[in-house]
């Protein structure tokens, strides 16, 4: 996943694998290495060839199909002729497909310049846009380039679709009356406007994600008249927001030549005159304990974004570190912090760069620049800018790795941290934000990685609960599965060996583990011979079962894609009995602990004289099970729950309420309450479906008149569009109004596939509008009742009950085992 000024490395067609997209000229050619690894390009035959062979449009290169003719024009610069963006496959350098570059060099007769410099600038993301450009379809990866930072500048959005290019739109900047000289020698991708797809910060412009301009810092509209700039940050600067905000240097003397803005309008939070012409380099970071990020450029102080306290003055210049550099940033130490990555100019002197640490004292205001690592034997790039070849999370530990050449140019290092920490974070590459930001850090001007939620030293707690957001990634390979997916083991029987078939799809089963500890190969298990089908049979030793406990998860780890899970489960050898009498408390006047013997988890029997021939399933049309089990599984298993401190350890939903927050389906209020007895409004609960069944509610339209605007607008009309939901009388849906438990399990019940029920099973549903699905449910063991055989259909719905339908939904349907 590399990007440079015009070519792009990425999965762009979703099947797991990179492709590699660039700009290219007519008669480009593709050579394939020797077996000595060498290419030799004005002797080797080239495997494909782009356009015309004879053709030689690129300045200062010899054509070898034609008598090694060079082209006299400036080196490097395609000046004349066809352009194309072509893609190639990533494992065989085959062309794909390729069609004419949007902004050919003739498309504008003055770039500023006669040397073909300003028109060779480029730029290039990776960003996720609606699929073929359709609104409200499913983000799709799409690959920007941008042609022009001064004057004219053009940029489009492509995509690869069915092994074909397809261009979802383009922007040329001279239709929108948005002032001149606004690009950056960066760009950064980010969802600006929380809309689950991502618009491109151009530098002193934003594009949405339909190409249309989003906004420009050109004075006008409350803006600042900002322009062109040679660094450009773009992240979640503050804590409890994930609002992106844009801070960046400008070309320009003052006033306005360092700003800080809000990424969904454009308007100034911040900006700073510095008495220079030209502010070359600045810097965004969470650098010091205090709340929020701190920001500084050359000539300007280093300032506190939320006190607007000065932190120094002794900030890094263009060449000069002092306290506070300002080239490049990472996380390299144990902290919450951003540490620096800077050097010398490597043009000038033969020493190393170095990795170095802010510390700041809060109470006394002091601080100083700590060396923490210097690279010796390695160099920097770019002189002054001292960037390294890459900066990025790619072993996953969170922290960053650096990527350098060596001082003899002759190798590449990848340095990695070995200081501890404390905290357990996701690879930073699950973020989207961070992952764009890393595609884009090598175009044009390197630019250092950002995270699209806050980090730093002052939201600890929250870091240490596992409170970070945690985004809905999925792999694109088709991950290896185990079935069965849990093991039940009778206690009124001798333990004896059990088997599980692997279906590798590919993949390769590396180890098997209970939770750090790993299992030991022909000891604790036994694997035969793949099968030509791909699936493996493992066989667990009946002395290790013994060793196991109720609720054991055996983890299977493969080379790619995700680990699949065993749940083991002591089970005794009564049958599966759905459960017909009424017993769970749920009026919010009766004691909390009341009832909490009478909810008895019902004991499931996978062996072949206990079946269960009607039970429930997820329709198909509303979520895929097999990822949605894979994904609850994953998160019960990384996820810490929340405590909730009016939630005891004896309430008769306190174990459903742990897992709902281990998957992601309640996060209490903002007290830290959960408050269980409060009532559920109609787009709480919607909302909670939508997180329980991980639907992408991403670009979905409103249906209902009153929804628009509302805060779960977009999990409503998901809902809708899938059938799960209706409205109101007058196309309303009254979000707002709260839920009764008639209402609650219609709408479950639309999400499954429900065999029929066996009879009324209450004295107050006959006759009721949500009698069969409140039957249904009841036979499928996913609702009780209240007492007396009454379920109350019409009573207003807790939270608490909420949770734990929904969960005792996964758990039935999912087959996940669940201890509740």
């Amino acid at each position: 996943m590399r990007t440079l000024p015009s070519d792009h490395s990425f999965d762009a067609s979703q099947d797991g694998k990179a492709e590699f997209m660039v700009k290219v000229a007519d008669g480009t050619r593709v050579y394939l290495p020797k077996e000595d690894g060498t290419i030799d390009d004005l002797t080797d035959e080239p495997a494909y060839v782009i356009g015309d062979p004879n053709a030689v449009w690129v300045g200062g290169l010899q054509n070898p199909a034609n008598n090694n003719e060079i082209n006299n024009t400036a080196l490097g610069r395609v000046a004349s002729g066809p352009e194309y963006i072509a893609v190639f496959n990533g494992e065989t350098g085959e062309p794909i497909d390729y069609v004419e570059y949007f902004a050919p060099y003739n498309i504008n007769p003055n770039w500023g310049d006669n040397n073909n410099n300003r028109s060779d600038r480029f730029n290039a993301a990776v960003a996720y846009m609606p699929k073929n450009g359709e609104p409200g379809a499913e983000p799709y990866p799409t690959v920007i380039e941008v042609r022009g930072h001064y004057g004219p500048h053009f940029a489009a959005a492509y995509q690869l679709i069915d092994k074909k290019i397809v261009k979802i739109w383009e922007f040329r900047l001279a239709e929108w009356n948005a002032g001149t000289n606004q690009g950056n020698h960066n760009l950064q991708a980010a969802d600006l406007d929380f809309d689950g797809y991502y618009e491109i910060v151009l530098g002193a412009l934003a594009l949405d994600h339909d190409g249309s301009l989003l906004w420009s810092t050109n004075g006008t509209r409350g803006t600042a008249a900002a322009g062109h700039g040679d660094a450009l940050h773009a992240a979640a600067m503050l804590p409890d927001s994930d609002e992106i905000f844009v801070m960046s240097p400008h070309e320009h003397g003052p006033p306005n030549n360092v700003t800080l803005i809000r990424g969904s309008t454009g308007q100034p939070v911040w900006t700073y005159s510095a008495n220079v012409g030209d502010v070359g380099r600045g810097m965004a970071a969470n650098v010091t304990p205090l709340p929020g990020y701190e920001v500084w450029a050359s000539r300007t102080p280093m300032y506190n974004i939320i006190t607007g306290e000065v932190i120094t003055t002794d900030v890094g210049g263009i060449g000069v570190m002092n306290k506070a550099p300002i080239n490049f940033i990472l996380y390299w130490d144990g902290d919450l912090l951003s540490e620096f990555f800077d050097g010398p100019d490597n043009y000038a002197t033969s020493e190393p760069p170095s990795i170095t640490k802010f510390m700041y004292d809060v109470a006394t205001g002091e601080s100083e620049l700590v060396t923490l690592q210097s690279l010796s034997g390695a160099y920097s790039n770019n002189g002054t800018k001292a960037n390294p070849g890459l900066i990025a999370d790619i072993f996953g530990d969170w922290r960053e790795e650096v990527l350098v050449r060596t001082a003899d140019d002759k190798h590449l290092r990848i340095y990695t941290t070995d200081i501890p920490t404390d905290h357990v974070i996701y690879t930073l590459m699950h973020d989207p934000t961070y992952r764009m930001s890393a595609n884009s850090q090598n175009s044009a001007y390197n630019q250092p990685t950002h995270l699209g939620f806050y980090l730093g030293e002052d939201i600890r707690d929250q870091v240490e609960a596992r409170q970070l957001p945690v985004s809905n990634i999925f792999y694109t390979v088709e991950s290896a599965a185990v079935s069965p997916s849990t093991i039940s083991i009778r206690t009124d029987r001798e333990i004896t060996d059990v088997s599980v078939t692997v279906t590798l799809n590919g993949r390769t089963l590396e180890a098997i583990k209970k939770g750090d500890t790993v299992l030991a190969p022909d000891t604790d298990y036994v694997l035969g011979e793949v099968a030509a089908d791909g699936k493996l049979s493992v066989t667990i030793k009946s002395e290790y079962l013994a060793s196991l406990k109720n609720g054991d998860v055996l983890t299977f780890v493969f080379d790619m894609g995700q680990c699949a899970s065993v749940i083991i489960k002591f089970v005794d050898p009564a049958p599966y009995t759905p459960p017909t009498s009424p017993t769970s408390p749920v009026t919010p006047d009766e004691d909390e602990d009341e009832g909490a013997a009478d909810e008895e988890e019902p004991v499931t029997d996978e062996e072949p004289e206990d079946p269960v021939s009607d039970k429930p399933a997820l329709q198909a049309t509303v979520t895929d099970a097999e990822r949605l089990k894979t994904k609850v599984r994953n998160a019960l298993l990384a996820a810490s729950p929340i405590r909730f401190p009016d939630v005891t350890e004896t309430h008769w939903a306190s174990k459903a309420i742990k897992y709902a927050s281990q998957i992601g389906i309640v996060q209490g209020v903002p007290s830290g309450e959960f408050r269980g007895t409060d009532h559920v409004t109609r787009a709480q609960f919607a909302t909670m479906i939508v997180r329980a069944l991980g639907i992408d509610p991403t670009g979905k339209a409103g249906f209902f008149t009153d929804t628009n605007g509302h805060w779960a607008e977009a999990c409503i009309s998901a809902l809708h569009q899938l059938g799960i939901v209706q409205g109101t009388d007058g196309g309303k849906f009254e979000p707002d109004r709260v839920i009764s438990r008639a209402e609650m399990s219609a709408i479950l019940a639309r999400t499954l596939d429900l065999s029929a029920s066996d009879g009324p099973r209450f004295t107050d549903t006959s006759g009721h509008w949500a009698a069969e699905a409140v039957d249904q449910l009841s036979h499928a063991g996913i609702v009780l009742g209240v007492s007396e055989g009454r379920f109350a259909p019409d009573a207003t719905a807790t939270r608490y009950e909420a949770a734990m339908i929904i969960v005792r939904m996964l758990d039935i349907v999912l087959d996940l085992g669940l201890d509740l």
